[in-house]
């Protein structure tokens, strides 16, 4: 998945729905045992009642963990699909193809390039373009200060060959006034790593804003065929 990011996320502004989710099955009860322990231990104070001696979490841990599991890049995504982000061109040429080896499918080929901007990193399910470059301009969710964006492929140890060469390796990200390629400006020059975190994120030196950019794609990591983009 491609991310396009322009804020940092502030994990105490998921603690105010810490009431409902104490009562997530609804109605009148009393206080959840442990609930009570959170907030006893979270004082400072001795519990309220018996119970065996037990490392908890600290509830910020568990809230962490928790914005983590929804978005592991923890920072809000301008070019997600599902908030309104959207394709606007691309030039690539289609590849249609469904790899697979042994059974198990490498490239799906049946994705558009909506594929990158969605929220899934399941192995197949990616942008895949012929040979080693390609771009795509995207459309934000509105005029974003862009300050990083961040690159997802699926690890090596998912992947059933064992290796990530369809995986972008080099590539570019520009900003653009207009929804084409007059009056653009570079943004940055980044390379993804295939021995390094599925996860990568590239810090960005920008002052502008931009409701749209351009995602190219120099090269991948040894695949000739073709490139996929998660």
């Amino acid at each position: 998945a491609a991310t396009v990011a322009a804020r940092r996320v502030d994990i105490t502004t998921i603690l105010d729905i810490q009431d409902e989710l104490v009562n997530i099955k609804g109605g009148n009860k009393k206080e959840d045992p442990y609930e009570k322990l959170f907030k006893d231990l979270s004082k400072n104070q001795k519990p309220s009642f018996d119970t065996p001696t037990i490392q908890l979490p600290d509830k910020k841990c568990v809230d962490a963990i928790k914005l983590l599991l929804q978005d592991p890049v923890g920072r809000a995504d301008f070019a997600l699909e599902s908030s309104g982000g959207r394709i606007i061109s691309v030039d690539a040429g289609s590849y249609t193809a469904r790899s697979k080896l042994l059974g198990f499918t490498l490239c799906e080929g049946s994705h558009t390039a909506s594929a990158m901007i969605r929220a899934t990193s399941s192995p197949g399910e990616c942008w895949a373009f012929k040979g080693q470059t390609g771009s795509a301009i995207i459309q934000l969710i509105g005029h974003v200060l862009i300050d990083s964006v961040t690159l997802e492929h699926i690890s090596a140890k998912l992947s059933p060959t064992g290796t990530i060469d369809s995986a972008p390796k080099n590539f570019k990200i520009w900003g653009l006034a207009q929804p084409n390629r007059k009056n653009r400006a570079i943004l940055g020059e980044f390379t993804y790593e295939n021995d390094g975190t599925t996860l990568q994120t590239f810090k960005v030196n920008n002052t502008n804003y931009y409701k749209y950019i351009e995602f190219e794609v120099l090269s991948n990591h040894g695949n000739k065929e073709y490139t996929c983009v998660y």
